[in-house]
């Protein structure tokens, strides 16, 4: 619904790279701030909500947002999360340090983990860890997003597989 000269950009990289490319742009910094959380509790709440009672989930989308650290990236993968959990389950308020990490690279090692414990599942250890550093060398060195498809090309890859591997367990 916005104009087509608005152009936004999101990163969260300090990449010199990046910043001298966009030295001449308007920019605007997303500091961690009272106003960011409660953007992040607002964004959190429907996926919180079946989790909690009514008394306990303003507390427990606190919690949440500042587990956060102020990072909408981390908010995304919270909520990813919340996605998996069986619909049944409760959140008690003392339970959401011990379901959630804290910060971004925390909430990326607990995903990393996950695709690693999926492999060593499907594979032995030796090959699991081949495929990992493979992975993560590739997954660090790309500039642009993988598309499905091009996975799909590759003989004797499931993409699908691939995904699932990355999904937030």
């Amino acid at each position: 619904n916005t104009p087509s000269w608005i152009q936004l950009l999101a990163t969260t990289s300090d990449d010199n790279q990046i910043k001298s490319q966009l030295a001449l742009a308007y920019s605007v910094e997303l500091k961690n701030s009272q106003d960011n959380l409660v953007d992040i509790k607002r964004y959190l709440k429907e996926p919180m909500s079946p989790f909690m009672d009514r008394i306990s989930l303003d507390g427990g989308l606190t919690q949440l947002a500042k587990k956060t650290e102020g990072s909408f990236l981390c908010a995304y993968l919270f909520a990813k999360n919340l996605e998996a959990f069986p619909r049944d389950k409760k959140i008690a308020l003392r339970e959401i340090d011990s379901l959630f990490p804290t910060g971004l690279q925390a909430a990326y090692t607990e995903v990393l983990q996950g695709f690693f414990d999926y492999l060593v599942e499907n594979s032995s250890e030796q090959q699991a860890q081949h495929v990992y550093e493979c992975s993560l060398g590739m997954l660090l060195s790309i500039q642009e997003p993988i598309h499905k498809d091009f996975l799909n090309e590759i003989p004797d890859m499931d993409a699908d597989v691939v995904f699932e591997g990355l999904k937030p367990i």
